[in-house]
């Protein structure tokens, strides 16, 4: 499972992921089930639920739209599932200062 929330404290994708580690699919010892958090937001609460996950480091928002955090977190997003399907890591490094 992937939390994505810019602040680490967004209510509905906290439900669901307290619920998905309360579930009895993840108590099944023989499934690996991993949650992975994509925050900007260091200490947050979803940075400290989850398993494994990134800091994208967009910076604070200013306003309500947070288009800086969105938009890291969809880079954040498709440059893991492009590693989990070969991406090599310069081509990664490569898009990313090409966004810089």
């Amino acid at each position: 499972m992937v939390a994505v929330s810019q602040s680490g404290e967004t209510a509905d994708t906290l439900a669901v992921l307290r619920k998905f580690k309360e579930s009895n699919l993840d108590k099944d010892e023989s499934k690996t089930r991993l949650t992975l958090g994509i925050v900007n937001t260091i200490g947050s609460t979803i940075a400290r639920k989850k398993e494994a996950g990134v800091y994208n480091h967009a910076g604070p928002e200013i306003g309500v739209a947070s288009t800086k955090a969105f938009t890291s977190q969809l880079v954040v997003l498709a440059l893991f599932l492009g590693r989990q399907r070969n991406l090599f890591e310069s081509k990664g490094k490569r898009i990313v200062e090409e966004l810089s």
